[in-house]
């Protein structure tokens, strides 16, 4: 064994035999690699339950760092004390607290923290936001229905928005058929690899292209997808089927062409005019705006 992992081993051992309040403590030091407030979560996690009541009253310390460390541990340990922790944090704790407590919930989405969700939906952070629309589609709210209605057709952003669709298909039990999404799977992994199954490929795009009205809000986020410069130049993919959807891309378009973040914005202008879809896209907007991505699917 080296004299590093001897070190390690050493210091692993110390930690464990520290108690529930001295690790509470450690939480606040900053030292390079954050490592022993690290440390200490790893084993607060660890302990489980009967850590809980310390971290719960740690989520109320005079300390930034221990009650945002403290809110971490608690939604990794994730038992029904942890998370009755939480749920009252969120009720009853300070505003920093509060937002992280909401957001270490939707880790492990559970019923009990579905109007959590709902209120966070009304949040400032749209990475938290997204969280909890994921986590409501997980639990299959239906409460959620009207609310992440208005996220869908009035989007903040495009990632915002594909979210939202895609959890109004879980809660409406409108996922799609093992053949759309397998064949959509395909067209994803096809966008990374160098090694192609041109037959396959070939197939998933017929699949994919006769249910167009359902999959072009999937093929545009694909198409979205940032590569870093190593994206297989194999076709179809999801850029000639956006093309051969024409105005049945044009709502989602539009969503990207808005979208705060120059990344998606850029990409899509490129497309755009890559197609020649300026002048079409400048018209009226297609009936029926950017909710076609959430239609039934076409079988």
């Amino acid at each position: 064994m080296g004299v590093v992992a001897v070190l390690f081993a050493c210091a692993s051992a110390v930690y464990a035999e520290k108690t529930i309040p001295h690790l509470i403590g450690d939480l606040a030091v900053q030292d390079p690699g954050n490592n022993t407030c690290n440390t200490a979560c790893g084993i607060l996690v660890g302990r489980g339950d009967p850590a809980v009541p310390a971290l719960r009253g740690a989520l109320r310390n005079k300390n930034e760092r221990i009650r945002y460390y403290a809110v971490r541990c608690l939604g990794q340990i994730n038992t029904q004390s942890a998370r009755s922790a939480l749920i009252s944090a969120f009720s009853h704790g300070a505003n920093d607290v509060r937002e992280h407590a909401a957001y270490a919930l939707t880790w492990n989405p559970a019923r009990d923290a579905e109007e959590i969700y709902i209120e966070f939906l009304r949040g400032h952070d749209e990475w938290h936001v997204r969280h909890a629309i994921q986590a409501l589609g997980q639990i299959r709210s239906s409460k959620a229905v009207p609310h992440l209605a208005r996220i869908r057709d009035n989007p903040p952003c495009w990632h915002t928005y594909y979210t939202t669709i895609v959890a109004l298909r879980k809660i409406e039990s409108r996922e799609f058929s093992p053949e759309i999404q397998t064949a959509l799977d395909f067209l994803r992994q096809a966008k990374f690899s160098r090694d192609i199954d041109v037959q396959r490929l070939n197939d998933s795009a017929v699949i994919i292209g006769r249910n167009l009205q359902a999959t072009v809000v999937d093929v545009f986020n694909l198409f979205l997808w940032v590569t870093k410069g190593n994206e297989s130049p194999a076709t179809p993919n999801a850029k000639t089927i956006l093309h051969q959807a024409g105005p049945l891309a044009f709502p989602v378009i539009r969503i990207g062409l808005k979208d705060p973040d120059q990344n998606v914005s850029r990409k899509t202008q490129q497309l755009v005019e890559e197609f020649g879809w300026g002048e079409k896209l400048r018209g009226n907007p297609q009936p029926g705006g950017p909710t076609n991505g959430s239609l039934p699917v076409v079988h």
